[in-house]
């Protein structure tokens, strides 16, 4: 694949559970979801509400955590491994993850990335 691809993950810890979730996510999933075949990177990200994000009618925040994975590979195999992984228990998930909230969501990158005239 050619293209830049970007998988972008949005979750929630389960009620309580959030240090449990953090370290998962750590320690156990983003080391096995990297040792996947066409996945590149991964960087986590938490939300930080903001002044300006919560005025002036945006949508409220749905989602407290995210992932951006860089991908190379073609989501539906990529995924197609990571499924099977997870049905053979080889990938852990865990039940610190509110699995109802989560989004997933592919991207590709439009263009070249724009540095600031500043750096």
């Amino acid at each position: 694949m050619s293209e830049k691809l970007y998988y972008m993950v949005y979750s929630n810890p389960a009620e309580g559970k959030e240090d449990e979730f953090n370290k998962w996510y750590d320690t156990v999933h983003l080391p096995e979801v990297l040792a996947v075949p066409g996945m590149i990177s991964a960087q986590r990200c938490k939300l930080k509400v903001t002044k300006v994000g919560s005025e002036g009618g945006m949508s409220p925040e749905t989602h407290r955590y995210s992932v951006v994975y860089e991908m190379d590979g073609e989501p539906d195999e990529v995924m197609g491994i990571i499924r099977d992984q997870v049905a053979k228990g080889e990938m852990h998930m865990s039940d610190a993850v509110d699995l109802s909230s989560i989004q997933m969501l592919w991207w590709t990158q439009v263009g070249e990335k724009q540095l600031s005239p500043r750096k």
